[in-house]
């Protein structure tokens, strides 16, 4: 895959932490579909991974105009049985994820979302047609069947995703409408789930990504929300060589099993994705922690305590300008002068083994997942265990 950018859809709101933190693992951004002057209600987590660039706000003008013809020509097509199921006046019941779109609104049969993500002429054919009404909290938000809203998006999203070479994301499971072309019948077909047209998606993408999520799971807690979204901003920051070799890889790995698996049953893909994490990616993983564990001289310096940022040279000026220690100095001193060979190599060891590799991204998140290392890192503090000295 030639970018690991993300274009998240249907909603602006994402439903969950743990989804954002595990997404932000693997790929390097994820744009959402919001207007230039709209203003999401974000939790702190989510400012947070604003502010560190990985969460990027797109205006969706220019692909909303791309759109509008095909879907206007679809509700034109179909427009009593689309105002039969999903006209205003038809709608009974609350929708289920009103308050991941622009707003919960005023009416919670309908999801609101925002007229900048629609052309004024398909605006005006919805409206007209009773599929959508301008009567949300904000003036430049319209209300419409959460249905109707779902498709619009998957639309919407897969011109923005070709237009900014990204890949689109969700963490609603439904199925995408190909990049190849938005016509009537796909439109139909997923607003209808009609049985005559077939949506294929993107397996090799799909296989890309439940890969890369299932070798992330295995370092990761259960429940990836409670990782701190500081870690997870250090880890992008710090170690963005070892995160693009993990891709490198997965992408290799999932290339050459969906060109078997072309036809194969979901059942099968599942079953040889996981093959493939537990029998080819976690020996390796397991190989690396082995190697860490006994590099040299890990049982020493844990059990002399010290830190070695005092080179030879440090003592060698204290003698040369008649500098003399005082015992209690002197002795911790002279221990780590003799330690200190022994703790370059260590150092030397540790980077070869830590070079950027799937492995050896995999061993930094599960390092800055650990709650022991997340809690110190939240609150600002250096974690002085030195197995975790990089």
């Amino acid at each position: 895959m030639a970018t690991y950018h993300g274009l998240y859809y249907p909603f602006v709101h994402f439903k969950g932490l743990g989804w954002l933190k595990t997404t932000a693992l693997y790929w390097d951004e994820l744009i959402r579909i919001v207007p230039a002057k709209a203003v999401p209600a974000d939790s702190d987590d989510v400012k947070k991974l604003v502010d560190a660039g990985f969460v990027r706000d797109e205006p969706p003008a220019a692909a909303s105009a791309a759109v509008a013809k095909p879907f206007r020509e679809f509700v034109e097509a179909h427009a009593d049985a689309l105002r039969a199921t999903f006209g205003v006046d038809a709608l009974v019941g609350p929708g289920l994820y009103n308050r991941y779109y622009a707003s919960s609104g005023l009416d919670d049969r309908l999801v609101y979302v925002f007229d900048e993500t629609t052309d004024a002429d398909l605006l005006t054919t919805l409206v007209d047609y009773r599929l959508a009404e301008s009567k949300g909290p904000e003036p430049r938000e319209i209300g419409v069947a959460e249905e109707l809203a779902k498709v619009y998006m998957l639309a919407l999203s897969s011109v923005m995703a070709r237009d900014l070479a990204a890949h689109p994301l969700t963490d609603e499971p439904f199925d995408a409408i190909a990049t190849s072309g938005l016509t009537v019948e796909r439109l139909a077909s997923a607003v209808f789930q009609g049985k005559n047209i077939t949506i294929q998606p993107n397996r090799a993408l799909e296989i890309e990504q439940r890969m890369a999520t299932l070798a992330i799971s295995t370092v990761i807690p259960e429940d990836p929300e409670n990782i701190p979204v500081s870690a997870i901003v250090k880890l992008h920051s710090d170690y963005s060589e070892e995160r693009h070799a993990f891709q490198d890889e997965i992408t290799k790995l999932s290339s050459e099993l969906s060109g078997e698996l072309k036809e194969a049953k979901a059942e099968e893909v599942e079953r040889r994705i996981k093959y493939i994490c537990e029998e080819r990616l976690a020996p390796r993983l397991k190989r690396l922690e082995h190697a860490l564990s006994s590099n040299g001289i890990d049982t020493a310096i844990s059990a002399l305590g010290l830190n070695f940022a005092l080179p030879s040279a440090v003592t060698w000026g204290f003698n040369l300008v008649g500098v003399t220690l005082a015992p209690y100095i002197a002795v911790p001193v002279s221990v780590a002068l003799t330690v200190w060979p022994l703790w370059r190599d260590y150092k030397d060891n540790k980077n070869e083994l830590l070079k950027p590799s799937l492995e050896a991204y995999l061993y930094q998140v599960g390092k800055a997942a650990d709650p022991r290392n997340a809690a110190m890192t939240a609150a600002g503090l250096m974690v002085h265990d030195h197995r975790y000295f990089l």
